[in-house]
């Protein structure tokens, strides 16, 4: 496979490598907690259109190598890469090795996530000693055609403690609203079927209504074609909240071997109003908690979404400062030449 790597001159070599989903294996086997490194997750995106890539920082075997993959899709005269998770701190001679990298790939837009960075570590225990040593860890170094740059923060739950501090870190008010929702009869069910995706995307629509009603910046729809291949591959499953024969709040998330995140959920009012989303939160991570699920990862809120923020604050999770960077490489004669294409 043809393989990029930085000279042997540079402090941190950088090596990227076209990648099948079942060459994810190893990734996935080093980073345990990460739901984003699996083979299942590579399917998914490659059965979207990408084509995955591993990059790996440092010397292979070494203790202090990280890797972690990228998403490629190929038009006629540019390309466009999505690495949903860039590791904590990474070197400023990887950063210029990848923007050579990119560069000679000729990609035109880079988009590069944080999701669950907690992830690089082997265990929950590793949290605070990882956030203590580099407090800036959520640094993106500056990119070349750098459009946007959104700062977030990302929570994660540790499932490794016992039954009682788990719930204990939960605050009293989402208790209550767990314990209203059992008071109210509700069951948990699980579901990858064409049906339940159904349910989902409307009730996700619905909550971003709702959301967008309150004066937030948010999107009001959501591409199935994404849920639909992360369902299909095994990457993702559904988790329902029924009430009195009705589904009334839904979570979609994503899983590793010790790792589960959040991708998506929705409620119906009647779910709002009985604490469907805090029992489906608390209920759904504990029942994966007992098949080996270590950390659960809920997602990240930018800065002014002090709603949701809330919302995930109340389970006592640990925050991760975050980034997303977007960019646009492409320069104005290419840009022209794109225009003239469509």
């Amino acid at each position: 496979m043809a393989t990029l790597t930085a000279s042997r001159s540079t402090a941190h070599p950088l090596a990227a490598t076209p990648a099948a989903p079942a060459d994810f294996a190893a990734l996935a086997q080093a980073a345990p907690l990460h739901p984003f490194f699996t083979p299942a997750y590579a399917e998914a995106h490659q059965q979207l259109g990408a084509e995955p890539w591993i990059f790996t920082v440092g010397e292979p075997g070494a203790p202090s190598t990280v890797q972690f993959p990228a998403f490629m899709r190929s038009g006629r005269l540019t390309r466009t890469i999505w690495f949903p998770s860039m590791p904590p701190a990474l070197p400023a001679s990887a950063w210029r090795e990848l923007d050579r990298f990119l560069k000679r790939k000729r990609v035109a837009d880079a988009a590069f996530d944080m999701f669950a960075p907690g992830g690089f570590a082997r265990h929950p225990d590793e949290w605070p000693a990882m956030l203590a040593h580099d407090a800036s860890h959520s640094r993106v170094a500056p990119q070349r055609g750098e459009t946007e740059r959104v700062r977030r923060i990302e929570f994660g739950i540790d499932l490794t403690r016992d039954d009682m501090a788990i719930w204990a870190s939960i605050t009293r008010d989402h208790r209550e609203r767990i314990m209203k929702a059992r008071k109210h009869g509700v069951s948990l069910q699980r579901s990858r079927d064409e049906a339940a995706l159904e349910r989902h995307l409307a009730l996700h629509a619905a909550s971003m209504e709702r959301r967008q009603g309150r004066g937030e910046d948010v999107h009001s729809s959501i591409d199935r074609s994404e849920p639909a291949a992360l369902l299909a591959s095994g990457a993702g499953e559904l988790f329902e909240v029924v009430h009195e024969g009705q589904v009334v709040s839904s979570y979609l998330i994503i899983t590793s071997a010790q790792g589960m995140y959040s991708v998506s959920s929705g409620s119906s009012p009647v779910g709002m109003q009985i604490g469907g989303s805090h029992y489906l939160q608390y209920h759904a991570s504990m029942t994966l908690r007992g098949e080996g699920i270590a950390a659960f990862f809920t997602g990240g809120v930018r800065e002014h979404e002090q709603g949701l923020k809330a919302f995930k604050e109340g389970f006592g999770p640990v925050s991760f400062p975050s980034i997303k960077v977007l960019t646009d490489r492409t320069g104005p004669i290419l840009r022209t030449v794109i225009k003239l294409l469509r």
